[in-house]
């Protein structure tokens, strides 16, 4: 005898031994199958998988809706605490401009190497790009005084 499909949704599940012990009697005393057995109770605990459900949903909402209020609550707490220890950020970083753009330079000029000229050919250049004279004795150099 060929049974037609049932529009039912069905899942499978996996029971502890003591459990299908109880389901296969459950299902032999009332001559229904296992399925039709579970399937009853899970429809008679329908409410309460419902009121579950919608609680579950509830806290899931107050978790997002929490996480939004814990931060803006922060960023209040934060101008707050600016304001009374009287922090102006900006103002701050408008005093510290000269002192991050020299450090920038200072970093910048640190990674372009200097040329180095050995010797007396001369040549090269400063660390400020300009030209260097050769250093003798004969043109009033340093190591002629």
């Amino acid at each position: 005898m060929h049974r037609m499909p049932t529009l039912n949704p069905r899942i499978t599940i996996t029971l502890t031994p003591s459990v299908a012990v109880v389901l296969r009697e459950m299902s032999h005393l009332a001559g229904n199958s296992q399925s039709a057995v579970v399937g009853e109770l899970l429809e008679m605990c329908l409410p309460v998988f419902e009121r579950v459900v919608a609680a579950l949903k509830a806290a899931a909402s107050i978790q997002e809706s929490a996480k939004t209020e814990i931060a803006a609550g922060l960023e209040r707490a934060q101008a707050k605490l600016e304001q009374q220890m009287g922090l102006n950020l900006g103002e701050m970083d408008e005093l510290l401009r000269p002192l991050m753009e020299t450090a920038e330079k200072v970093a910048r000029r640190g990674s372009t190497p200097v040329p180095v000229t050995r010797g007396s050919g001369g040549g090269g250049q400063d660390r400020k790009g300009r030209p260097q004279r050769p250093i003798s004795k004969y043109s009033g150099g340093a190591k002629g005084r």
